[in-house]
């Protein structure tokens, strides 16, 4: 190892840097990925670049320095270093000519997930819209159901009043976009679904959800638009908001980001009191539990709108339920999970070896076996 591959190497082993270490580490991750990146291979040069272009911006625009924390004494990671690796937003990749982290094997690069999703009609019909062009994919009781650009909309043109429901799911690594008959606006991402009529009637606007979706309701004062998914309902007039409802999440969330929601169980026989939402409030749901929290991070929330992964406050395996659903991969464990906690994030559109490259810096030691990704036993 070079000089300054050990001056990096026992920095980042200190628990606490001084402002001038902060500054010294700084200085010599940068330089050090200049020239891992001089020597790259051509077909790096791109991501390496934008990289580097992403963390020198941030790193001058970011005054404070907060340490990553982790639980775990044998692997602390100096404040500097998280800053750089996590914080901004950017991973710090060393793209050398030869080199390769032990256990990421590059025969069979996984590519991120991408625009598509299976869209289920009433008869249950369903049409992978993955590789279709712009046009007509459907009609519906007398509604069009149209394909612009990666979002699928619904146009009445006969006036028809028919009930009838389709449903819009993504698999894992696939996300969509949505405008419902209304006007209102519908992110999907990965694992993700969408129960509703291809026509609103009567004095309610009402929708089922899955897996984790971002909404920009049209208001429509005569008309609340309500959200079902699970134990939890949510009531609206115009908004927007997010909702993460995975079943392997420990809670069931709905972050607002404007307007005012109210959320309540769906369950009308359990006595609960309902919890009205402000812009920059989230409630979460846990075994028939609805707590409040006045400063939910949005930026962490619809990071995933925003075509980014974010890790704020996350364990490792907070982190692997994240890479599962976009890059379409299981996980395993060898032992427990590491002792981590994250903060910041990462682009959605790196590879999964990027994306892994990235946690061996973090001392989260993992391999890749065909479609799983295998998270070792970290060491005593």
């Amino acid at each position: 190892m070079s000089a300054t591959g050990n001056t990096i190497q026992q920095l980042l082993q200190k628990p606490e840097l001084t402002p001038e270490e902060d500054a010294q580490l700084r200085t010599l991750l940068e330089s050090d990925f200049r020239e891992n990146l001089r020597h790259a291979q051509p077909a790096d040069t791109t991501v390496s670049q934008r990289i580097l272009a992403r963390l020198h911006t941030q790193m001058a625009a970011e005054a404070v320095v907060k340490p990553l924390v982790t639980r775990s004494r044998f692997y602390r990671v100096a404040a500097a270093a998280s800053l750089l690796l996590l914080a901004t937003g950017t991973w710090w990749f060393a793209f050398r000519k030869t080199s390769q982290q032990p256990g990421i094997t590059a025969v069979q690069t996984i590519t991120p997930g991408s625009n598509g999703a299976v869209l289920t009609l009433a008869n249950g019909q369903q049409i992978t819209l993955d590789s279709l062009g712009n046009g007509v994919v459907a009609d519906e009781n007398g509604t069009s159901v149209l394909l612009q650009n990666n979002q699928l909309q619904y146009r009445n043109t006969t006036g028809a009043t028919a009930i009838a429901y389709n449903t819009l799911a993504t698999p894992r690594s696939r996300q969509f976009q949505l405008v419902l008959p209304d006007g209102t606006r519908v992110w999907l991402n990965a694992a993700s679904s969408i129960r509703y009529p291809v026509a609103f009637t009567g004095i309610e606007r009402k929708v089922e959800i899955t897996g984790e979706v971002y909404m920009e309701v049209t208001p429509q004062p005569a008309a609340p638009f309500i959200v079902s998914t699970g134990n939890m309902q949510v009531q609206v007039l115009g908004t927007a908001f997010n909702i993460n409802a995975y079943t392997d999440e420990a809670a069931v969330t709905t972050t607002l980001t404007q307007g005012s929601v109210r959320v309540k169980l769906a369950d009308t026989a359990t006595i609960v009191m309902p919890v009205l939402l402000k812009p920059g409030q989230q409630a979460a749901l846990a075994n028939r539990t609805l707590t409040l929290n006045t400063k939910a991070d949005i930026s962490a929330v619809l990071a995933w709108k925003n075509g980014q992964f974010s890790f704020e406050q996350a364990d490792v395996a907070a982190v692997m339920r994240q890479i599962a659903r976009w890059y379409n991969v299981d996980i395993r464990y060898e032992g427990p999970p590491p002792h981590r906690e994250f903060h910041g994030g990462i682009g959605r559109d790196f590879t999964l070896q990027q994306v892994l490259e990235a946690l061996e810096k973090t001392g989260v030691h993992c391999r890749l076996e065909e479609r799983t990704v295998i998270v070792e036993k970290s060491p005593e």
